[in-house]
């Protein structure tokens, strides 16, 4: 079944108050975490995956995502079983919009962009490390950042056997700070979620950009529901596409 196109907009001020709730403090460190507990408090194994949040401060907040489920489903999962609080957050059906990705026919030319977190995650550990920082520790090879990084999107993208990547090129990165929380809290502040420890990690986060082929139609939804790379829960992966250039 082809996914859904799904876009939410959302109330900052409403967001914030859930936050706070939760016991966030507002920063950039923890705004993909809180958008994340907010859309599993609302729809729970419903919510998009993978999404991206759109913020630029002068325009109203959204999220545009990919789910099995359509607006209206969405919608009334939200206000049937939701905290109040959760659903402040939107209040109107008109807030929740939806529409079925198209079936794109084998030989179909399509831009694409993805905002991804290219790291290497250790099976021992868990602990992830920055590909190209790994890639330098290991072969000492002193390769452009960006070719690592488009190598492994070119990797990502090409791993259901879907398509054809044609291009692909670094359009942004930097490094962000992100906080996760243990699922744990200490036994005497077993009331108060805040109380859950927290630890900050720097990752790298890159958009790319480039154009691909359609080689398998049937497999390329999956494609679209798996996304780009880890931290598809929380604001990465999402594969957008356009015509191309």
């Amino acid at each position: 079944m082809n996914p859904y196109l799904v876009e939410m907009r959302i109330d900052p001020v409403a967001l914030f108050r859930f936050a706070t709730i939760q016991g966030w403090q507002l920063n950039e460190g923890h705004l993909n975490y809180i958008v994340h507990a907010w859309l599993s408090a609302a729809f729970d194994t419903e919510a998009p995956k993978p999404w991206r949040l759109f913020w630029d401060g002068l325009r109203p907040p959204r999220i545009l995502g990919y789910t099995n489920v359509d607006a209206q489903n969405l919608y009334a999962r939200l206000m049937e079983f939701s905290d109040p609080g959760v659903t402040e957050v939107i209040k109107e059906r008109q807030n929740i919009m939806s529409r079925p990705v198209p079936i794109f026919k084998v030989g179909r030319h399509l831009h694409f962009a993805v905002q991804c977190i290219p790291v290497v995650r250790y099976a021992k550990s868990g602990v992830e490390k920055d590909l190209y920082l790994h890639e330098l520790e290991k072969q000492g090879t002193p390769r452009r950042r960006d070719e690592v990084y488009s190598e492994w999107v070119t990797k990502q993208l090409t791993a259901t056997d879907s398509v054809t990547v044609l291009s692909v090129q670094t359009a942004g990165f930097r490094l962000t700070r992100q906080v996760r929380r243990s699922t744990s809290i200490p036994q005497k502040d077993n009331h108060n979620p805040s109380k859950r420890k927290e630890r900050y990690i720097t990752r790298p986060e890159v958009v790319a950009e480039g154009e691909l082929v359609i080689t398998d139609s049937e497999k390329f939804p999956f494609l679209l529901r798996r996304g780009v790379g880890r931290h598809r829960g929380f604001g990465y992966g999402m594969i957008l596409l356009r015509p191309p250039s």
